[in-house]
């Protein structure tokens, strides 16, 4: 007999559903930065706050991948989703999302939970792309500022995190679309047309910041 509860999240095209508690309303533990003890069985996510800020800059890319793992989908357990993806700034300029070779504005927070019509992102779904091409966070102001960036990095035990393997996913972010199936992650195309969306030289630019 199998005495597992059965997964709160099935597989879908979006993770809009999935159930996320935060780790201080659980009995687990933290052990590090890369693994929390499950002294219960458990098939939610479990997220926790990260936080990080720049001071007097004009210009930013923020890398998730100290944070946060890309591409181990086949691991079962790991930090394998990012949601609620804010960006706070001390004066105008424009935040962008990037990922392959394009990036796209954003003016709100994306990846919500429990939203119909958002998505976590499923970072572990991102496979074959180089470093340049992994998820960042540009920010560029009109003049020097600070700016504080904040996300939700959410752990999956076993079950979630098998259910995450293979599946196709569709997220929106504001009026643009990401698709990520089968370890590629993208742009639709269509959602990019009007404009150059084409990130600028991002092999050559050193100013990434983790």
């Amino acid at each position: 007999m199998n005495l597992n509860p059965p997964p709160d999240w099935e597989k879908s095209d979006n993770l809009s559903d999935l159930v996320v508690v935060p780790l201080e309303e659980t009995q687990h533990t933290l052990l590090n930065d890369n693994y929390i003890h499950f002294k219960t069985n458990e098939t939610r996510g479990i997220s926790v706050p990260v936080t990080v800020q720049f001071k007097n800059v004009t210009k930013i890319r923020y890398e998730f991948l100290e944070k946060v793992a890309m591409g181990t989908f086949m691991s079962s357990t790991s930090w394998n989703i990012i949601s609620d993806l804010n960006v706070k700034t001390s004066c105008k300029g424009i935040k962008y999302f990037h990922i392959g070779n394009h990036r796209v504005p954003f003016t709100q927070t994306i990846f919500q939970k429990n939203n119909p019509n958002d998505s976590p992102f499923p970072n572990c779904t991102v496979v074959w792309n180089t470093r340049y091409q992994m998820p960042q966070v540009h920010v560029e102001l009109e003049q020097p500022g600070d700016i504080t960036i904040s996300y939700d990095k959410i752990f999956t035990p076993n079950t979630l995190g098998t259910n995450l393997a293979g599946s196709r996913f569709v997220i929106p972010i504001e009026e643009h679309t990401l698709v990520c199936q089968s370890g590629f992650v993208k742009f639709d195309p269509s959602t990019l047309i009007g404009n150059d969306y084409t990130t600028p030289n991002t092999e050559q630019d050193d100013n990434i910041l983790e």
